[in-house]
């Protein structure tokens, strides 16, 4: 958990070096169930057919302002953002897919504030 944006700064990412098992906190901040009453949930799946660096999208979140990474594994990321949104990013690379969903709490929505999701498909893009 990184508290700080301007701790990005202070240390060095292997990705390789990653664990391969998603971390076992990212159950617990976003669950398999989707609490409908309570939350909406956004989403994008891109399916490349061309080599796609997961990798690079991790540097590039982590760069990002407003945006906090809340766990990280070779293969996904779980981030939020100071507008109460929470994305969970994953790479499937034997498929070349990559899926992206956005929860929100529904008294925090507006239409206008997906902001995750779009800053994050602007830089898949």
């Amino acid at each position: 958990d990184i508290e700080d944006e301007n701790q990005v700064s202070n240390f060095y990412i292997v990705p390789s070096l990653l664990s391969e098992e998603k971390p076992g906190l990212v159950s617990q901040i976003w669950p398999v169930a989707l609490d409908t009453s309570k939350e909406f949930q956004f989403g994008r799946v891109y399916q490349f057919q061309f080599e796609f660096s997961f990798h690079r999208l991790i540097f590039r979140l982590l760069r990002t302002t407003g945006v906090r990474m809340l766990e990280m594994w070779r293969n996904g990321v779980l981030i939020n953002n100071t507008k109460g949104e929470t994305a969970l990013i994953e790479w499937k690379q034997s498929t070349n897919c990559l899926n992206i969903k956005v929860r929100v709490l529904k008294v925090l929505y507006s239409y206008s504030n997906i902001a995750l999701l779009r800053q994050v498909t602007e830089m898949v893009e």
